[in-house]
This record gives structure tokens, C-alpha cells and sequence, in this order.
């Protein structure tokens, strides 16, 4: 399902994206609470992943979750 949503019918292929779960940052705070999935061919990069980390944690610290959903 996922695969024909995120691709667009398998015509574009994502290289990233950020799940938010609210009801987990709610209940634990920030940990934990976004999932990151990347590429299989970017998976491994760590500069890949420690930037994407950041930006993450930027969008948690500078914006209102609430207003995101």
C-alpha cells in the first residue's frame, strides 16, 4: 500500500521521509516520536542520517506539533 502511495504509482521514488506520531510525543515527549526512513542506497550514510536527525529535531523544538497535523 505504502509503495504505490509514496512512489506515485511507481513513477517517483522517495529519498526520505518523516513519520510524526503525536500520540507518542504527547506521552514521551520528542524521543522517539518521529521515524525516519530513508532510501535503501542512503540507509547507511551517516552524514545522511545525523543531518536529517537534526533537521528533525529542529522541526520539534521551533514549530507547534499541533499545527503540523
Amino acid at each position: 500500500m505504502f509503495t504505490k502511495l509514496f512512489t506515485k504509482n511507481l513513477t517517483k521514488i522517495p529519498l526520505m521521509y518523516v513519520f510524526f506520531n503525536k500520540k507518542l510525543y504527547d506521552e514521551q515527549g520528542k524521543q522517539n516520536s518521529c521515524l525516519l526512513n530513508l532510501h535503501p542506497t542512503l540507509k547507511d550514510d551517516k552524514f545522511i542520517i545525523s543531518e536529517m536527525n537534526l533537521i528533525v529535531d529542529y522541526i520539534r523544538d521551533n514549530y507547534d506539533m499541533d499545527k503540523l497535523i
